[in-house]
């Protein structure tokens, strides 16, 4: 599997541009944004992989796992944190009239999109003789717990959108507002805990508000790093601090968390100097919903047929995968534009 990332990388460095001597200033561009949402999309089709098969111990797949282990949940972090700061743009730019549009615009869309999802993978259950009750059906629909898709990310940005709404109705976009929404997300995070979900559920998700910070100091950031030699100097100690954190990661929650922010920053930090422009990265990230809420289909479906659940055919069996995940996006996505269009309901990209 690790020269699957090997090959991601190699994607990645497709029309890349180095700015080591200057400054990306559209690093947080829809552009910039959406190829290393590409790049992170394609990881996670990896990992997600590997839940269905069993890697040999050969060096490769070795690798791999270490690669697979040290970033955890860090390839989600960039979604949370570029959602973060996308949302406090547009409430900036677009002030009361984009808040008061959040149920519509953002919040109810990404449901029907997912709950469209869950209705694909309701289908599959019910065609390998699995029964699914109307309760896991239910649950399943308001990305509580799944049936064989991913959930935990739909109830999780579904809920920061929500937390948003709330907050900013009636004021403006400011560092009391992101603090009310930090503190929001906090109490979102221990709520989720004391349900009793897998920590996976909540420890990136103060990623969302920091995109937010990021935001209302963005221009005084983007003015001391670019000038002079102040980047490399805060870029080495928040690259130490991510490392030597990420020793004692798994010793609590916090540090955890820590981790995760970190990594984030390190993110940020190195698209000011790497500008990533893969046609294949940037396709990957604009359709990031959809390959997303449909990559475990084909997994499963594939499951069930090939003989291969470890050895060599497992690559074969995750190739034909992958494949599989862009067609179904493909005609996912002209079934969503149709409905979309039917329903007048607007999907915010």
């Amino acid at each position: 599997m690790i020269l699957y990332v090997v090959l991601v990388a190699l994607v990645a460095l497709q029309g890349v541009k180095l700015r080591l001597r200057s400054f990306n200033e559209d690093y947080l561009s829809k552009n910039d944004t959406d190829a290393v949402r590409g790049m992170f999309i394609l990881l996670i089709m990896a990992s997600h992989f590997v839940q269905y098969v069993e890697l040999s111990t050969t060096l490769p797949d070795l690798l791999y796992l270490r690669l697979r282990g040290f970033l955890g949940q860090a390839v989600v972090t960039c979604f949370l944190f570029y959602s973060g700061y996308g949302v406090a743009l547009s409430a900036k730019q677009k002030g009361e009239e984009y808040v008061r549009a959040m149920p519509r615009r953002r919040i109810f869309p990404t449901m029907f999109v997912y709950d469209c999802s869950v209705l694909l993978y309701l289908i599959l259950q019910l065609w390998r003789g699995r029964s699914v009750s109307l309760k896991q059906f239910v649950l399943a629909i308001l990305a509580w717990q799944g049936i064989g898709n991913s959930d935990w990310y739909i109830f999780a940005i579904v809920g920061l959108y929500t937390i948003t709404w709330l907050v900013l109705r009636g004021r403006k976009l400011d560092a009391v507002a992101v603090a009310r929404i930090t503190v929001a997300t906090l109490a979102f995070l221990l709520a989720l805990l004391c349900a009793g979900k897998g920590a996976y559920w909540y420890d990136t998700l103060l990623s969302y508000p920091l995109g937010m910070w990021f935001f209302l100091y963005k221009e005084k950031i983007d003015r001391f790093l670019s000038k002079g030699t102040h980047y490399w100097p805060i870029t080495i100690v928040i690259a130490a601090a991510f490392i030597l954190v990420h020793k004692v990661w798994n010793r609590s929650l916090f540090f955890y968390i820590l981790t995760m922010l970190l990594f984030t920053l390190c993110a940020v930090l190195f698209t000011m100097k790497v500008q990533l422009r893969s046609p294949a990265l940037l396709y990957c990230g604009r359709h990031l919903r959809g390959l997303y809420l449909l990559q475990r289909l084909p997994f499963i479906f594939l499951g069930d047929y090939l003989p291969w659940k470890s050895g060599p055919g497992i690559y074969i069996y995750f190739a034909l995968g992958i494949v599989l995940i862009f067609l179904l996006d493909a005609l996912f996505s002209r079934a969503m534009t149709f409905l979309c269009a039917a329903t007048s309901v607007k999907v915010h990209d």
